[in-house]
């Protein structure tokens, strides 16, 4: 939420509109407390807020509403936060995690925007989405090697120009408490390098990922490095989070010396 309130207040005179969109379900979340919890949030939700008009599907289960298929459910979106940019010509520039959709803005608001190249770079990352599955599965049946092989063809292939895919898989591969991961280790730190390379530096979630990789390879000073930046950059409880990796990645330092 805090990000999208930047988002708006840097391009508003740019003649960019965030609206955040949710919709009702049999979980509480009704007309009432919808505008409870944005009046309790203002200054964490300084962009319109919309509710999705009701349809009697299920997108996934969950999602119930006309937007959830228009959108959702055309794209084949997996999961929430997701955000879409609509370009001056009503066509769809973005689809992904908001954290990493300002590049495409900027391009979109200057003019810089090539539809055409974007549409093909989406098309070969949908096209392989089922391998990404296919390492997720073995990943969780313990499938190491298959795995591992797997996410290097990705991370070299169709994911490499796509932040949030390499940080997915990065972040399910780089885990300290798993030494049955450690052969996939150095997968890890080049798809969140990728990644933390095609955010400009500017991810939070990406760059506590990348200093986790350098943790894991045992990089201990430019796990610290990273980390502080990362924390810098995040909100609330993210940086609270952070910081207590920071402390933990500088007494490895210490350890070390």
């Amino acid at each position: 939420m805090p990000h999208l309130t930047q988002i708006q207040a840097r391009y508003a005179k740019k003649g960019v509109h965030v609206i955040g969109l949710t919709s009702l379900d049999r979980y509480g979340n009704d007309l009432g407390a919808v505008r409870r919890f944005v009046a309790a949030n203002p200054s964490k939700m300084g962009y319109a807020v919309a509710v999705d008009a009701a349809d009697p599907r299920a997108y996934q289960g969950v999602f119930r509403g006309k937007m959830a298929w228009s959108y959702m459910a055309a794209a084949e979106a997996r999961g929430l936060p997701t955000i879409f940019i609509i370009d001056r010509a009503g066509k769809v520039a973005y689809i992904g995690l908001p954290d990493l959709a300002e590049d495409t803005l900027r391009q979109v608001v200057s003019g810089a925007f090539d539809l055409a190249e974007a549409t093909a770079r989406y098309r070969k990352i949908c096209d392989a989405l089922p391998r990404f599955d296919g390492f997720s599965k073995n990943l969780a049946d313990k499938h190491f090697e298959a795995a591992f092989g797997e996410a290097s063809e990705l991370v070299r292939g169709p994911f490499h120009g796509d932040p949030q895919r390499l940080w997915m898989i990065a972040d399910a591969i780089v885990s300290p408490d798993d030494p049955q991961l450690s052969p996939g280790y150095g997968i890890g730190l080049s798809a969140v390098s990728r990644a933390a390379q095609l955010s400009r530096y500017g991810n939070a979630g990406i760059l506590a990922t990348l200093a986790r990789a350098y943790f894991v390879n045992q990089d201990f000073s430019d796990a610290v490095r990273v980390c502080g930046h990362a924390a810098q950059l995040a909100v609330d409880g993210q940086r609270d989070a952070l910081l207590k990796d920071l402390a933990k990645y500088k007494a490895s330092v210490k350890s070390a010396q």
